[in-house]
C-alpha cells in the first residue's frame, strides 16, 4: 500500500504540474491578445465567427469514442461521450466494464467504472487535421471492485512437485473518487477523432478495495 501511495502521489504531482503549465500558457496568450478580445461572446458561434476550421466544433458538438488500449489489452471495454460547450470547454462521461472470464479483477478499474468529467481544451489549427491540442480534465468516478488474492502452495510427491494457487483473501465493494487527467486530441476535417492520454484519481471511502482508480487512453471516435 505504501508503494501504491507513492506511485499515485507521483502521478498526481506530474498531472498537477501539467495543468499548472497549461494555465500559465493560456494566461500568457490572453495577455498578448488584442484589446477588443474582452468584448467577444462566450458562445461558440460568436467567438469563432468567420473561422471555418473551428466551425466543426459548432456543427458537430456530440462525440462517441472507444478506448482501444483498455478494450484490447485489459479486456476492459471503455466507451465515452463528449459534448462540446464551446471551443475551449467540453463535458462528458466514460463507462467501462470487465469482460475478463475470471470472476475477479485485480486492477484499479474493477468490474465496472462510471466517470463523468469536465475538460479544458487548447486547440490549434493544423494543415493535416482540422484541430489538435492538449487538454486537462477534472473527473469523478464510481467503481465496483471484486478483488481476490492468491498464495502459491507447493506439494511434493516423490520426484514430482506441484504448485497450487490457494485463495486466502477476498474483498468487494463500491467506491467514489475524484481525480484529474491529461491528454492530446486530434480532430480531422471528416470529424474523426483520436485521443491519447490518461487519468488517475483517489477513492474517498476508506473501505474501498482499491485506494485509487486509473487508466491509459488511446481512443478513436466520431463527431456528429
Amino acid at each position: 500500500m505504501v508503494h501504491r501511495s507513492k506511485v499515485l502521489s507521483g502521478l498526481l504531482s506530474i498531472l498537477s504540474l501539467t495543468i499548472a503549465g497549461a494555465f500559465v500558457q493560456t494566461a500568457y496568450a490572453q495577455s498578448n491578445s488584442s484589446s477588443n478580445s474582452s468584448s467577444q461572446s462566450t458562445s461558440l458561434s460568436t467567438s469563432i465567427k468567420g473561422d471555418a476550421v473551428y466551425e466543426l466544433l459548432d456543427q458537430k458538438r456530440h462525440e462517441f469514442k472507444i478506448n482501444l488500449l483498455s478494450t484490447t489489452i485489459n479486456l476492459h471495454p471503455e466507451i465515452a461521450y463528449d459534448y462540446t460547450i464551446n471551443q475551449d470547454l467540453a463535458v462528458g462521461s466514460r463507462l467501462s466494464f470487465s469482460i475478463n472470464r475470471d470472476d475477479y479483477d485485480n486492477n484499479a478499474l474493477g468490474k465496472f467504472l462510471l466517470s463523468p468529467y469536465f475538460r479544458w481544451h487548447f486547440y490549434k489549427e493544423t494543415k493535416g487535421n482540422a484541430l489538435r491540442g492538449f487538454f486537462v480534465e477534472a473527473n469523478m468516478a464510481y467503481t465496483y471492485n471484486k478483488v481476490v488474492t492468491y498464495e502459491i502452495h507447493q506439494t511434493t510427491d516423490g520426484l514430482d512437485t506441484e504448485f497450487h494457487p490457494v485463495r486466502y483473501e477476498y474483498d468487494e465493494g463500491s467506491a467514489f473518487g475524484l481525480g484529474i487527467g491529461v491528454g492530446y486530441k486530434w480532430i480531422t476535417r471528416r470529424a474523426w477523432t483520436f485521443e491519447l492520454g490518461g487519468y488517475v484519481g483517489r477513492n474517498l471511502n476508506s473501505s474501498a478495495p482499491f485506494g485509487y482508480y486509473s487508466n491509459y487512453v488511446f481512443s478513436i471516435g466520431k463527431r456528429f
